[in-house]
Order: C-alpha cells, then sequence, then structure tokens
C-alpha cells in the first residue's frame, strides 16, 4: 500500500478550481492521493511496487521548481512537474520511499486554465505523470512517450476523469 506525505510548500493552500466559477480548490485534500498511486501502480503492471511505498508530493512556487529545474535538470525555466527517484528498493516488509513529486501548483492552475480543464484534473493528470516516472517510464523516444501517456490517459479516466 503507498503511503503519500504531501507537504505545501507554496504559500497558498487554495485556488480556483475553474476559471469560470467561484469553486475553490483545497489542492492538499482534493484528491485521495493515495488511491490515485496505486491506481498508477496497478494500471502499470509493476508488480514489484506492491509493496509498502512511500512517496512525497509536494506543492511549491514558480522560483522553487525553477530553481529545482536549474539545478538538477540544467533547464533554467518554470516546469510543471518534477520527480525525483530513490534507490532501487528491496522487500522489507517495511514501507520504503519510492520518491518525490513536485508540483508547481501556480503552472498547474495556468495549463488547466489554458487547456480549459480544472485545476484538480490537471493536478491528477500531473500526480500520475509523477508517479509513472518514479516506476520507470519516461518519454524520451516517441515509442516510450506514447506508451507513457496512454497510460497516463488510463489512470486518469480509470479514477473518473472525463476529458
Amino acid at each position: 500500500m503507498s503511503q503519500i506525505n504531501v507537504l505545501n510548500r507554496d504559500s497558498k493552500t487554495q485556488y480556483l478550481n475553474k476559471s469560470d466559477s467561484n469553486e475553490i480548490l483545497d489542492i492538499e485534500s482534493c484528491v485521495n492521493w493515495s488511491s490515485l498511486a496505486e491506481l498508477c501502480i496497478k494500471l502499470s503492471d509493476e508488480m514489484e511496487f506492491n509493496l509498502n511505498r512511500e512517496i512525497c508530493l509536494s506543492f511549491c512556487t514558480e522560483s522553487e521548481i525553477r530553481d529545482l529545474n536549474r539545478n538538477f535538470r540544467n533547464k533554467d525555466s518554470i516546469t510543471d512537474v518534477l520527480s525525483f527517484n530513490f534507490q532501487e528498493l528491496q522487500d522489507t516488509g517495511e514501507i520504503q520511499p519510492l520518491g518525490d513529486i513536485i508540483i508547481c501548483t501556480t503552472r498547474a492552475q495556468e495549463q488547466a486554465w489554458e487547456l480549459g480543464y480544472t485545476l484538480r484534473r490537471e493536478l491528477i493528470f500531473l500526480f500520475a505523470h509523477g508517479v509513472l516516472h518514479l516506476l520507470g517510464y519516461d518519454h524520451e523516444t516517441e515509442e516510450d512517450a506514447e506508451k507513457m501517456f496512454n497510460l497516463q490517459k488510463q489512470v486518469i479516466k480509470t479514477y473518473g476523469i472525463l476529458d
């Protein structure tokens, strides 16, 4: 079972969910992050990850994610999500860290509204993207990208988000 530790390093906890409504979204509790991580693992067929896993999910500002992107990826730009894997894990029966997922809340909101989505949908999409990276998926080649993005779409659809 996955354990998700949510850390909000953003100065805000609540955002507008849609550009054309007054619905307020609490970014830390708007999704059952643990069940979403479990769904990613289940649909990815990564059975070795069915052990006790811990993911740290952080929400951050544009300046923080830009610093992280520059320091760890040599890209001096704001991005929506970053993921950082931990070392290879072994089945000890205890909860072990899988990695960190860091989402830039402001960038997520901008992207959601540009695409006509809710912020909640975009956070689900970005979190699933991060979990799949932690499971070893990437999008460096066309074939890998197709596999990862199809799986990501399957996760959000199964979670009940319809585009």
